[in-house]
């Protein structure tokens, strides 16, 4: 029979203590250390360059078409033209 640890998890009294002061912004402490900050970085950067690929494709896709429309109207009158 296996033996298995016991983790003693905090609860709201052990974190919520009336009458407790709360410290004012420059006194707490971080809440990342470097390498969650450098992970979280990532992240975002990896968020912001997919939404970015995203954006870049339907404003290329939508320029593409309004091109081809502006040529499919302008070439049959430019071929006349040089006829």
């Amino acid at each position: 029979m296996k033996t298995t640890k016991t983790i003693e998890l905090p609860v709201l009294k052990d974190v919520v203590v009336l009458g407790k002061e709360v410290p004012a912004k420059n006194e707490l402490p971080p809440l990342l250390n470097e390498l969650q900050a450098k992970a979280l970085e990532q992240q975002i950067e990896h968020i912001v360059q997919k939404r970015l690929e995203v954006v870049l494709k339907k404003a290329t896709d939508q320029a593409i078409s309004d091109i081809k429309a502006h040529l499919d109207k302008m070439l049959p009158e430019l071929i006349k033209a040089t006829q």
